[in-house]
């Protein structure tokens, strides 16, 4: 008898977790960016200029750049998200550093369950200092970049 119930036990221990609802899976694919467009400054003395965007998602993602550049890159390629739960990964950007006077702008594209979000990366250019604006005290000068 005792074998009997131990059986009926073990039993309802196996069939139970098939009548329970097993999906922890989000249904709708979602895909975010915490903003659609990164400025970075030209120069930082090490040779590139980097800045982390976040990407938040419940499927896998992957990012590519909207065209070569050759100056700009990302520290990964994207994101493996296997749970279908929502998880959210750091992007690093990466821009070298710019020498020219002008700006320069590229789109990186995001995908990701069957989404496209498309995040432009700014990169100024060099500021060059006007003589009306520096002060020249014995062999010091002191350049004025105003309060911004």
């Amino acid at each position: 008898m005792h074998k009997h119930r131990l059986l009926i036990a073990v039993a309802a221990v196996l069939l139970l977790p098939g009548c329970l609802k097993s999906t922890f899976r989000e249904e709708e694919p979602r895909l975010d960016v915490d903003r659609s467009e990164v400025t970075v400054r030209a120069r930082s003395g090490t040779g590139f200029v980097k800045d982390t965007l976040y990407v938040s998602g419940n499927r896998s993602w992957s990012v590519v750049l909207a065209e070569e550049t050759g100056w700009l890159s990302v520290g990964t390629e994207g994101f493996e998200n296997p749970s279908g739960l929502r998880k959210t990964a750091p992007l690093v950007v990466i821009c070298e550093e710019n020498h020219a006077d002008d700006p320069r702008s590229a789109d990186l594209v995001i995908l990701g369950g069957g989404e496209q979000i498309i995040v432009t990366v700014r990169q100024k250019g060099i500021q060059r200092v006007d003589e009306a604006d520096s002060q020249e005290i014995d062999d010091y000068i002191f350049e004025d970049y105003g309060t911004n």
